[in-house]
């Protein structure tokens, strides 16, 4: 891990890393050994090293280089989607999906005559005027039989709901196996009588396996929709 945090610090370069557009890696070790990573885009990643016997199962084999695996990734959602995204998950694409309820740090909530509040971490409380609570905030987790989870976790750091079509950081794709024909054909059909296929207009006109499969017959042939 010591030597990972090495090779990302290298990638470093205040010169060309500026606050306006740092494109750079920026690693820490945490006290529990894992090494928290953060990319040019702001994503966190968190680094831990896999036992020997490790493998990922029900899938393509993935990895690269030292990564073996993802054990889990974290996409923060604003309040009250992780209900929506769990129904979505189970009906459309028809994956164990379940709401979970977790715990967010403690937070300061001072009160003013006006009936306004300002939040802040209790880290940040200074005076006497507050009142100091523990929010909770629920989550959606997507398993998969790989030992895999996918979580929408509710937050008010999140992005905006449409951010994925503004923000560059927030542009990234998954890319999700089904366990058979059938399920993908069933997945398929749910999703194309809710409205939800999507054709990327980047690839319009272009072949079906480029992300641009609408109907079946296309879907089927690219193995893929989207």
């Amino acid at each position: 891990m010591a030597r990972l945090s090495t090779q990302l610090d290298s990638q470093h370069d205040e010169k060309s890393c500026s606050a306006v557009s740092a494109r750079c890696w920026r690693a820490e070790l945490c006290a529990d050994g894992a090494l928290l990573a953060t990319c040019p885009w702001g994503n966190e990643y968190v680094l831990r090293q896999a036992s020997e016997s490790f493998a990922v199962v029900g899938c393509h084999a993935g990895g690269c280089g030292s990564l073996v695996g993802m054990q889990c990734v974290r996409h923060l959602v604003r309040a009250g989607a992780a209900r929506v995204l769990c129904a979505f998950w189970r009906s459309v694409l028809g994956c164990a999906a379940s709401l979970r309820r977790r715990a967010e740090a403690d937070e300061c909530v001072v009160a003013f005559e006006s009936g306004q509040e300002l939040c802040a971490p209790h880290s940040m409380s200074a005076c006497g005027m507050h009142t100091c609570v523990r929010a909770e905030a629920d989550e959606c987790v997507v398993a998969f039989e790989s030992g895999q989870e996918l979580c929408f976790e509710e937050s008010r750091d999140a992005a905006a709901a449409d951010a994925y079509d503004h923000e560059e950081e927030a542009g990234y794709h998954l890319a999700l196996y089904m366990p058979s024909a059938d399920a993908f054909s069933r997945a398929y059909g749910r999703a194309h009588a809710s409205r939800l296929v999507y054709s990327n207009p980047r690839f319009e006109g272009g072949p079906p396996e480029f992300s641009n499969a609408v109907t079946w017959a296309e879907a089927e042939d690219a193995a893929n929709f989207e």
